[in-house]
């Protein structure tokens, strides 16, 4: 007759842990969580990359205003879907009097699938981005006629973002990434480390 009140008395306890941790989770969570369905946009407004090329040669770019606005939705408390659309255009001259000017323009998507380690976005966040994209690249150079190509691309990143102390809706995002350009017909693809930060603004 002892085992019934055993497990009678297991059960009780078991439902009370479960109770306080439900609790403290709901705690932990904040007004910022919750089940998704939210947005955050964004853009990214600094930019360091260093790139290696597989056929050979490198190069490092540093700038203000990187181009980059994203958009990403909440599917769960943790995890979001975030499409960002790439643009920059870079152009030099060179030469005395028979100067020639080259130019290249980049338009590129990008998806990025975000898994954040913690659920309240009121409070700081580390996260994991991996992601994938497709860029079109157009380039001239002098007299001769423009050329241009497409190339995919994968990678992941690890980002980190922290709440402003005035409004918690505003974020400041920053994020290390590592990026792999694939072959494409006669471009032999690259690799590209990559800091970033920008702003972030949430719906909820």
């Amino acid at each position: 007759m002892r085992h019934p009140r055993h497990v009678g008395l297991a059960a009780l306890v078991l439902a009370a842990t479960a109770s306080s941790a439900f609790a403290q989770r709901s705690v932990n969570t904040g007004a910022g969580a919750g089940a998704g369905g939210f947005w955050e946009l964004g853009t990214d407004f600094i930019g360091f990359t260093s790139r290696s090329f597989k056929g050979g040669g490198s190069d490092t770019n540093f700038g203000f205003g990187s181009g980059n606005i994203r958009a990403g939705y909440f599917v769960t408390e943790v995890i979001s879907v975030e499409p960002t659309l790439t643009f920059s255009h870079n152009s030099s001259k060179s030469g005395g009097l028979s100067s020639t000017t080259s130019s290249s323009t980049s338009l590129g998507l990008e998806v990025g699938l975000l898994y954040h380690l913690q659920s309240d976005n009121t409070q700081a966040q580390w996260y994991a981005r991996p992601f994938f994209g497709l860029d079109n690249t157009s380039s001239k150079f002098g007299s001769s006629p423009s050329s241009s190509f497409n190339q995919n691309h994968v990678g992941v990143g690890v980002g980190y973002k922290m709440p402003s102390m005035m409004n918690k809706k505003f974020a400041l995002r920053m994020e290390a990434a590592w990026t792999d350009y694939l072959k494409s017909g006669a471009n032999q693809g690259s690799t590209q480390l990559g800091v970033m930060a920008g702003v972030s603004v949430f719906t909820k």
